[in-house]
């Protein structure tokens, strides 16, 4: 297999891994209501992107060519995503303690967002792994990660918090160099 040079290829890569792990493509799933209208507005903002519900929380991973967007972009679209992701909360499981005399604990929505260079980043890599959104009390994060095509390079977000699973920057480190 060749090295993967555009947005295009590295989702078609990444769909198979995704697929493995639980995770669907939007146009797969059937909602309807509020939670349509969210994931309508989230596809609006990343065109491309899976949607898993492990044990209960939300999982979603998306893609976006990131050529063209500054520092100030890329902040302006992980808030909105993280808005978007916020309005997904009603739709994760919860867990009942007590035999439901105490109140329920509402399960997370956590994201993973790929900016894709296609060409060599004009924004600083380093800035870009630090604009995270994180809600603690309410268990939502999206975190970005950096993918850079012609260094063949992933870059994970620093710190807290800890993702899990699949997708991790190893498997698409490989898919890169494949």
């Amino acid at each position: 297999m060749s090295p993967v040079v555009s947005t295009q290829e590295l989702t078609e890569r990444l769909d198979p891994l995704l697929n493995r792990a639980g995770y669907v493509p939007l146009a797969s799933l059937t909602v309807s209501g509020d939670a349509k209208r969210s994931f309508q507005e989230l596809a609006h903002v990343l065109p491309t992107f899976w949607v898993g519900a492990p044990y209960g929380s939300l999982s979603f991973v998306g893609a976006c060519q990131a050529d063209r967007l500054d520092e100030t972009t890329v902040t302006q679209l992980m808030d909105r995503i993280f808005r978007i992701a916020l309005d997904l909360l009603p739709w994760t499981g919860q867990l009942v303690f007590h035999g439901g005399l105490g109140p329920a604990v509402r399960l997370g929505v956590f994201g993973r967002v790929l900016f894709v260079w296609e060409s060599s980043p004009q924004v600083a890599v380093q800035k870009v792994q630090r604009i995270k959104r994180i809600h603690w009390f309410k268990k939502c994060q999206v975190v970005p990660w950096i993918v850079v095509l012609p260094h063949r390079r992933v870059y994970g977000h620093h710190g807290l918090p800890f993702t899990m699973g699949p997708p991790t920057v190893h498997e698409i480190q490989q898919l890169l160099s494949a």
